[in-house]
Parts: C-alpha cells; sequence; structure tokens
C-alpha cells in the first residue's frame, strides 16, 4: 500500500516544543494538544486536521523567552505531545487496517459474484 503523509503524521513528526515561551502561548499549545487527543477518542477525523494546522501555527507564533519555561512546564508539553503522536499514528495504522479489511471484503464479494 501507498503511504502518503498526512497534515496529522507531519505534525506529529516536528520536533518537541522544549524551547517555547510565553504562558498564553504555552496553554494554547496545551489545550490544543488536549483537544486532538480528544478528537482522536472521540473518533471525530474531520476535526484533528485543522487542530494540526493551528498547532503548527501556534507553535511556530511562540518566540523563544529570554528564560526558559519552567521544567514542569515544558515536561508537560512533551507528554502531551507524544501521547498525541502515539494517538494519531494508532488511529492512522488503525484506519489502514479497515480499509485492507474493506478491501478484501469486496474482493472475495466480486470473486463470487455471478
Amino acid at each position: 500500500m501507498n503511504r502518503h503523509t498526512s497534515p496529522a503524521e507531519s505534525a506529529a513528526s516536528e520536533p518537541a516544543v522544549a524551547g517555547i515561551a510565553g504562558i498564553a502561548g504555552v496553554a494554547d499549545v496545551e489545550n490544543t494538544l488536549r483537544q486532538i487527543l480528544q478528537a482522536v477518542s472521540d473518533g471525530q477525523d474531520n476535526r484533528i486536521g485543522p487542530l494540526v494546522e493551528q498547532l503548527g501555527t501556534l507553535i511556530q507564533s511562540i518566540s523563544p523567552a529570554d528564560e526558559a519555561e519552567p521544567k514542569e512546564v515544558v515536561a508537560r508539553i512533551q507528554a502531551l505531545w507524544k501521547q498525541a503522536s502515539l494517538s494519531l499514528a494508532s488511529a492512522s495504522h488503525e484506519a489502514s487496517t479497515e480499509l485492507q479489511r474493506i478491501a478484501a471484503g469486496r474482493s472475495t464479494l466480486r470473486a463470487y459474484r455471478p
């Protein structure tokens, strides 16, 4: 099966957010990651793409601060990032598996059609 990179996969492969700054920006990134996790959990695939794009925009708009974020904030964001990446990969794998199952079912139906 030919594999294409989706927006969710490309965002999940971006580097960790260790150097982000600004409390409002960090809160927005954290909130968006939580929304992505919720959308994946709820199976709302149509929400995931826009949220991933929003996350990318938020990360790009955050400017490095003179002082580093507290380690617990960075660790929390990194944990959410990893969890979102794993959830997106799992959802992608499940969708791929289901598509393969459907394709096999269609092939079987075609074989037995008169």
